[in-house]
């Protein structure tokens, strides 16, 4: 698990921890549990939304919680200067009130978890069949468009490997209802390189929102290689009872498959990431240099 998510468990079960205090409290001193629950509610989704969202939503939930936790302690003093609320429901509100903002400060301020967010492919807008997605490679933004490759047939399973090795690896852990399902490619145009596939994703249902993991894909080839597929030949080929071959991002690589789930656990869709956003160290040689986005490109002759 990175770092960054570890970072969010913790704070996360802090604040439902908060949450539930608040529940039980109000449930054994004035019988408000619906108002309770609410409190619970609302929390339980700014946690959801904070792990799923990227860029400016981070960053406006983040400011929601500070204005909300200033806006609850005024209405709290004001209430208890008036003497109708107890001293002691004040103090747990006002202690519940700072924890809330102190944790959305940190986790504004976070570098890991600044980093993680602005970087992993926004998998929730892949599943609800964005026209296009953005994320951030060395530090500037990257627009990607969806692009069809074709319908895949599927009968239950479906199989992702390198081109070369379609036969020698197995299906996918993932039963999938046996249906046709459009496959897309999110492709950045990028001046240097051209068309770059991002990523590509078995397209279910359109669903918002999500929860994702990767899955693990056991092998006899490389066992110890069970987070994701192994590509050799720059291509990977979709196969249900059909197939649909496409190039690999940037080339050969380690890339993770994950499957994307609506609130009901239904598979929404399966993406296969290519990590393009991960910049990565290049050993230069001449002619070569590096751009903005930390991609090789060729440097005309002087």
């Amino acid at each position: 698990m990175h770092r960054a998510q570890r970072q969010i468990l913790i704070v996360g079960g802090l604040v439902i921890a908060v949450g539930i205090a608040s529940l039980v409290l109000r449930a054994t001193h004035d019988r408000s549990i619906a108002k309770g629950l609410i409190n619970l509610g609302t929390t339980l989704w700014c946690f959801w939304m904070l792990w799923e969202r990227t860029g400016w939503m981070r960053w406006l939930l983040a400011v929601l919680c500070l204005v909300g936790a200033a806006a609850a302690t005024a209405i709290l003093v004001l209430q208890a200067r008036s003497g109708a609320m107890r001293l002691d429901l004040m103090a747990f509100g006002m202690a519940s009130l700072a924890t809330l903002g102190g944790t959305a400060v940190w986790l504004a301020r976070s570098r890991a978890l600044v980093a993680y967010l602005r970087t992993r492919l926004p998998l929730s807008a892949i599943a609800a069949a964005a026209p296009s997605i953005a994320f951030y490679r060395n530090d500037r933004m990257v627009t990607a468009e969806r692009h069809a490759l074709g319908d895949l047939v599927v009968e239950r399973s479906v199989r992702i490997a390198d081109r070369e090795m379609i036969d020698l690896w197995p299906d996918l852990p993932v039963a999938l209802p046996s249906s046709t399902y459009p496959v897309v490619a999110y492709r950045w145009l990028h001046q240097g390189r051209g068309t770059i596939d991002v990523c590509v994703a078995i397209m279910l249902r359109r669903s918002w929102p999500t929860r994702s993991g990767a899955l693990v894909i056991g092998n006899d080839i490389r066992p110890d290689l069970d987070a994701g597929i192994i590509v050799d030949s720059g291509e990977i080929t979709i196969r249900g009872a059909n197939a649909i071959t496409c190039a690999a991002g940037l080339g050969d690589g380690y890339y993770p498959v994950h499957r994307v789930r609506d609130l009901f656990g239904r598979t929404a869709a399966i993406v296969v990431d290519f990590e393009v956003w991960k910049a990565k160290r290049y050993v230069l040689s001449g002619g070569q240099s590096l751009d903005e986005y930390g991609m090789v490109v060729t440097t005309p002759d002087a």
